[in-house]
């Protein structure tokens, strides 16, 4: 039995988003590694693992990626991830005091798209074997502005019905 480490083959470090708002948003790191599975963990205060999100084979995930955020859809589960350079800047910053070394050895993305690197994880986890999902965010966000349209209408109306 082979105790090591799988090889990691591409890392990123993003933030997860544990809910819809942005303030749920915590730094992680996506692991790709040689045995054909993604992982997402969340980086704790010291820049060191705090704890998996998910780990599952890449033949097992639905992909989707928009708007600088890739969907991974693990069972009946979605995980949402952000890649920005900021993010990643503060990723790599806190990672230098306790992530171990294979996952800041490798350049933080191998082609930086216009997205930060969502839509070539999304197009290269499609090519190995995941399959693609609907992104959920533009549903989302019209439901929100339709939400906040709505709100805003209300208010008017009962301004103006409270002046006459």
């Amino acid at each position: 039995m082979n105790d090591a480490a799988p090889t990691v083959r591409y890392h990123a470090f993003v933030a997860y988003w544990r809910g819809a708002f942005v303030w749920t948003r915590t730094a992680a790191v996506l692991t790709w590694r040689a045995d054909e599975r993604l992982r997402l963990e969340t980086l704790g205060p010291d820049g060191g693992i705090a704890g998996t999100v998910f780990d599952a084979p890449i033949a097992e995930l639905g992909v989707a990626s928009g708007n600088g955020q890739l969907v991974c859809k693990v069972g009946p589960k979605r995980y949402r991830v952000e890649f920005s350079a900021r993010q990643r800047e503060a990723a790599t910053l806190g990672a230098l005091g306790g992530v171990a070394g294979i996952l800041i050895a490798r350049a933080v993305s191998d082609r930086p798209d216009k997205d930060g690197g969502a839509a070539t994880w999304a197009d290269t986890l499609r090519r190995a074997g995941a399959r693609r999902v609907g992104a959920t965010s533009a549903r989302t966000a019209i439901l929100v502005w339709g939400g906040l349209a709505v709100l805003i209408a209300g208010l008017v109306v009962l301004i103006v019905t409270q002046q006459h």
